[in-house]
C-alpha cells in the first residue's frame, strides 16, 4: 500500500510539471553582457564631454513575442572617476524563436546613479535610459548586440547632465 501511494504521489508530482511547460513561441529572457562607452556632460578644460569605458549588464524577462521587464547595471571608469547606473524598465523587441536574424529593440529605464572618486562616493541621483538598438541572432542561443545607443542623463544636486551610453557585445 506505501508503494502504490508513494508511486501515485511522484506521478502526480511529475505531472504537474509536464502542464507547467511552455509551448510559446517566443524566447522567455535574455542576457546581455557587452562594452559600453559613456560621454558624460561633465567638460575638462577643452570643453568636450568626458568619455569613461566599461561593461554594461542586462536581464529581461519577457511577458510577452514583444514585451519585456529589463533589469539594466552599468559601470563606467576613467583614471579616479566611476559612474554606475542601476536602472529597471521596459523593453520592446520581437522575441520570436524563428524569423529575422536581425532583432532591433528599444527600452525606456529609470534608476539611479552613483558617481564616486577615488574611494569616495560623491553620492547617488535620478538617472534614466532610453534607447535602443540592433541584435543580430547567431544561433538559437546566442545574437550579437551589433549596437546600443541609449540617452543617459541624470540629476544630481540641482543640476542636469546630458550623457550617452554606446556598447556592444554578446546576447544569451
Amino acid at each position: 500500500m506505501k508503494k502504490i501511494f508513494l508511486s501515485t504521489l511522484l506521478v502526480a508530482t511529475f505531472a504537474t510539471f509536464s502542464f507547467a511547460q511552455s509551448t510559446d513561441d517566443y524566447k522567455k529572457g535574455e542576457f546581455f553582457v557587452g562594452y559600453s562607452a559613456n560621454a558624460i556632460d561633465v567638460r575638462n578644460a577643452s570643453d568636450e564631454p568626458v568619455v569613461l569605458h566599461g561593461v554594461n549588464l542586462s536581464g529581461v524577462y519577457n511577458f510577452s513575442k514583444y514585451v519585456g521587464v529589463k533589469g539594466d547595471f552599468s559601470t563606467h571608469h576613467k583614471q579616479n572617476f566611476s559612474l554606475q547606473n542601476y536602472l529597471g524598465g521596459i523593453q520592446v523587441k520581437n522575441n520570436a524563436r524563428e524569423g529575422s536574424r536581425v532583432r532591433p529593440f528599444a527600452h525606456a529605464l529609470a534608476g539611479a546613479v552613483v558617481a564616486s572618486e577615488g574611494l569616495r562616493a560623491r553620492g547617488g541621483a535620478f538617472s534614466i535610459a532610453v534607447g535602443g538598438g540592433i541584435d543580430v541572432r547567431v544561433n538559437k542561443k546566442v545574437s550579437v548586440r551589433a549596437i546600443q545607443v541609449d540617452y543617459n542623463p541624470y540629476i544630481a544636486d540641482g543640476s542636469y547632465s546630458n550623457n550617452v551610453r554606446i556598447g556592444v557585445g554578446i546576447v544569451f
